[in-house]
């Protein structure tokens, strides 16, 4: 996954490394003008006190440039990443099941997360990290969403051979294709 950081200039990557023996999820900083790169949080990036250590195994991402903070969704967990240090904390401990998407809903200070094997669609508040349940949605199978605030909508993407793109209404929760 990717994420701007706008104040610093830089693309922030969510990069996963496989191996036999760790799951090694890192976030990687690029310079957006130079493009160098950096390791900003890993396993025992910046210390070994990082909330989850080696367990950090991130799946989506998004920025939260009000609160400065980098938001990773994880299983069961979502973590608040420090942008300059790259110091995890645990911001919402429960209630996330298998994100794996996200949409910042900057007008409501909230940031909509996509759960896969629970068919749902949750809010987490950005103040205080309560999880709201949202939308159930009919399907196993999502894969992205995206927020059209513009339009009072939330975009989602089913599986990739789907180019359907659906649209959920935000005020009553109907969905219907949208493209």
């Amino acid at each position: 996954d990717i994420a701007i950081d706008p104040i610093r200039n830089q693309a922030l990557l969510l990069v996963g490394i496989l191996s036999s023996a760790v799951n090694d999820t890192r976030i990687v900083t690029v310079d957006l003008s130079t493009g160098a790169r950096s390791l900003l949080s890993g396993a025992t990036t910046p210390n070994t006190d990082n909330a989850l250590g080696s367990l950090f195994d991130g799946v989506s991402m998004q920025f939260d440039d009000i609160g400065y903070r980098l938001l990773v969704f994880q299983e069961d967990v979502l973590l608040a990443v420090d942008p300059l240090t790259g110091q995890r904390t645990i911001f919402s401990p429960e209630g996330i099941v298998s994100p794996i998407d996200a949409s910042a809903d900057i007008r409501n200070n909230r940031v909509l997360v996509l759960n896969r094997y629970n068919s749902n669609i949750n809010a987490v508040d950005l103040n205080s990290g309560t999880i709201d349940h949202l939308w159930d949605i009919p399907d196993t199978n999502p894969r992205r969403i995206s927020l059209d605030a513009d339009n009072n909508r939330t975009l989602m993407l089913y599986s990739p051979n789907n180019r359907t793109i659906f649209a959920i209404d935000m005020s009553t929760g109907r969905i219907s294709v949208a493209y």
